[in-house]
């Protein structure tokens, strides 16, 4: 057909535009139908002479094409079966004129045509029941022609086609593709069914539907990014999950149905049908395997859908990959003269292939449902009923928590935050119920924390809330528990010479740390095995508890007592101004420290030292995560004081003056127990003088202070 012709066609149809906006008959769209056919076959060739293509998408074409689509429509999500003939023509104009041709794929951009067509896929994309269901989409041939050729109109205008893409992209046309293909194909639904030349030419239509549907998801997903807009990084989210797993169901036995002998006879038929299943297979599960590998949320909406099969509009699709994995199986179709023998091998192959890729995804999976499970077992063992009944008999989770799967220095970070923001929260019940510390204990939950390279140096990439909780496990258990003050002091029986225990690297990093948070809640597990192991005594213990050694004991309290250690927490005390339970905590370290031998002289030093500008930050920036009572007890907006040295913080806290937290007299009390310099001579004097009736506990302590003083 020459130029002047396809001209002809073309205003012809832009009259017939005009004539339908002010008349609509199905006279006028028969006639839409018939000049499209025209056009439409006129442009499956291209000829030597002129570019009719080029001339065409030039047009008002591409414009006309929307505005007759949508008119056809009246308002309907799809349309009716008078009008899927023209429609049908009119799409096969659209999918021939953008056919290996990029100016007119900007001309049908720009005419908004890719926009009406997804519109049209959703209208049908609505029909569609319950992802889960085997018995295809109703449709007609008439209706499956359209469907057919607007996802073939949508292929070949995105074909190598960026600016199409974003825009399908973004209308998440991906999504609404999958949905169709799903139910218009569900893998050998077509078995059983008695086949006549009506009912091949339909499977054969949606044998062609499911193979361009998967064809157009994989050109969108091979979309380089947009610049302009992030959506275009990822083409499709959870909601396409349902809509795909419950192909694999199709590959699992009891096959009960076998293919009707009507359509055994036509084997060129049944290969293809056979080849469109296997290749539904292929793609899902290729898809998942892409999707779980490159997005987070789909990795944890397949977890919570485990549990909440809500989640996926009722589909258990984390459940049916793992059954897959267990029972798929070569299906009985491939056992049929028409499939060769390498075919069938070849299929077996790749069939084999497919369930290694959701093998490694069940795997990387499990460790998200365990995730998500230890952040909803995190809140919920926030009371103490729960913790200690999560490890007790007769099913402990303690041996589980403390699994070399969760603590290898290989785990994944995120499920090492899972495991330990649990743990955290069940070890901030430790000091009231046995059963958790003792639980623990027989896990060796410190040193398997400690082995898990949380803390090591070059680990310190990770999250700092990830090191964090696993502080805060241990230092609750220190407080609780003598075992595990000492496990976390001392290396394990038979240890490396080398081994570096919980509290040498928590100290470690407290030093190199530029985290708040860590130094401050590191050097509590410090203070905490220096009081439980000194205070703790074996006679307040439960009869049933193990008893340590009191060489093991005394080894702990050994180890500690270095001058890293002690300055370490002579900045802890000389920056928590703001926080008199804190500055208590170091007071009561440094007592005990002083009843060891060598104890004083370190102590003396470590309080006396400047504090190096950068130790720890200013205290009106601590604030202690995940600590018990360590808020300000008066809190204001007045700048705490900030020491040079820890003796100087001690001298602020007992004068108890111009301090925006108010230091209550316990507090001020076991200063007054532990401090012999002059330098605080004159602040307790005035404390004796002023003989104030409610504290006369500190007044007593200042006293016997200031006698020891004079008979030394």
């Amino acid at each position: 057909m020459d130029t002047v012709q396809v001209t002809a066609l073309e205003g012809q149809l832009g009259s017939l535009l005009e004539s339908i906006k002010e008349k609509d008959t199905l006279e006028s769209w028969d006639a839409v139908g018939s000049v499209c056919r025209s056009i439409a076959n006129s442009l499956r060739t291209r000829g030597e002479g002129a570019d009719t293509h080029t001339l065409l998408g030039k047009s008002s074409l591409p414009q006309n094409l929307a505005s007759l689509i949508t008119l056809a429509l009246h308002g309907s999500p799809y349309p009716s079966d008078e009008y899927t003939a023209p429609i049908f023509e009119m799409l096969r104009v659209s999918a021939n004129l953008c056919l290996d041709h990029d100016p007119n794929r900007g001309y049908i951009l720009e005419a908004g045509l890719p926009q009406v067509i997804v519109s049209l896929l959703e209208g049908y994309a609505e029909r569609t029941s319950s992802p889960a269901t085997i018995v295809p989409l109703d449709l007609s041939i008439a209706h499956l022609h359209v469907v057919r050729t607007a996802i073939g109109v949508l292929l070949n205008a995105s074909l190598g086609y960026d600016a199409v893409k974003f825009r399908l992209i973004s209308l998440e046309t991906a999504v609404t593709i999958i949905k169709l293909s799903a139910t218009i194909y569900p893998p050998m639904s077509w078995l059983g069914i008695t086949f006549d030349e009506t009912t091949k030419e339909a499977w054969t239509l949606r044998s062609g539907i499911s193979s361009w549907a998967w064809r157009t998801v994989s050109e969108l997903k091979d979309t380089k990014d947009d610049p302009k807009d992030e959506s275009t990084r990822q083409i499709l989210g959870p909601d396409v999950l349902p809509w795909v797993t419950p192909a694999l169901s199709r590959f699992m036995p009891p096959y009960e149905i076998a293919a009707n002998p009507s359509l055994l006879s036509d084997s060129s038929f049944y290969t293809n049908l056979v080849n469109t299943d296997f290749e539904t297979l292929e793609e899902t599960c290729t898809l998942l395997e892409s999707l779980s590998l490159d997005v987070e949320d789909i990795r944890l909406a397949l977890a919570r859908g485990y549990c909440f099969p809500a989640e996926h509009l009722g589909v258990s699709c984390f459940k049916t990959m793992v059954d897959f994995i267990e029972d798929g199986s070569y299906p009985p179709t491939w056992n049929h003269p028409t499939i060769s023998r390498d075919d069938r091998e070849r299929k077996e192959k790749k069939f084999n292939i497919c369930k290694a890729a959701l093998i490694n995804l069940a795997a990387s999976h499990r460790d998200d449902l365990v995730i998500c499970a230890s952040l909803s077992l995190g809140n919920l063992s926030r009371r103490e009923k729960t913790s200690t009944a999560l490890l007790s008999s007769p099913i402990s989770l303690a041996p589980v928590l403390a699994s070399d799967h969760f603590f290898s220095p290989s785990t994944d970070v995120k499920l090492k935050h899972g495991i330990l923001g649990l743990l955290k929260h069940i070890a901030q019940s430790s000091n009231v119920s046995p059963i958790i510390p003792r639980s623990l204990a027989d896990a060796h939950i410190v040193q398997k924390i400690n082995e898990s390279a949380i803390w090591d140096e070059g680990g310190d990439a990770m999250a700092v809330i990830v090191q964090l909780n696993a502080i805060g496990v241990v230092k609750h258990l220190c407080n609780a528990d003598v075992e595990h003050a000492i496990a976390a002091a001392l290396p394990p029986p038979g240890a490396d010479p080398d081994y570096k225990t919980a509290l040498q690297k928590i100290m470690a990093l407290v030093s190199r740390s530029d985290s708040v948070p860590i130094k401050s809640e590191g050097t509590r597990v410090l203070v905490n095995v220096i009081r439980t192991v000194l205070l703790r005594r074996n006679a307040s213990l439960p009869s049933s508890a193990r008893i340590p050694a009191d060489k093991d004991k005394q080894q702990a309290i050994d180890t500690v007592m270095t001058p890293d250690n002690l300055n370490a927490l002579s900045a802890f005390l000389a920056r928590s101004g703001k926080f008199p339970i804190l500055i208590n905590e170091g007071v009561v370290a440094f007592n005990l420290i002083c009843t060891q031998k060598g104890g004083a002289n370190l102590v003396l030093d470590a309080i006396l030292a400047p504090i190096q500008d950068g130790t720890i930050p200013e205290a009106t920036h601590l604030s202690p995560v995940g600590s018990d009572g360590s808020s300000p007890l008066s809190p204001t907006a007045k700048k705490p004081f900030v020491a040079r040295t820890a003796l100087e913080m001690i001298a602020n806290a007992l004068r108890n003056v111009d301090n925006p937290a108010v230091y209550p007299i316990e507090i001020r009390a076991n200063i007054c127990t532990f401090l012999v310099q002059d330098a605080t001579r004159l602040v307790l004097e005035k404390i004796r003088e002023a003989k104030n009736e409610k504290e006369e506990l500190l007044t007593n302590a200042a006293t016997k202070v200031l006698e020891y003083w004079k008979s030394a």
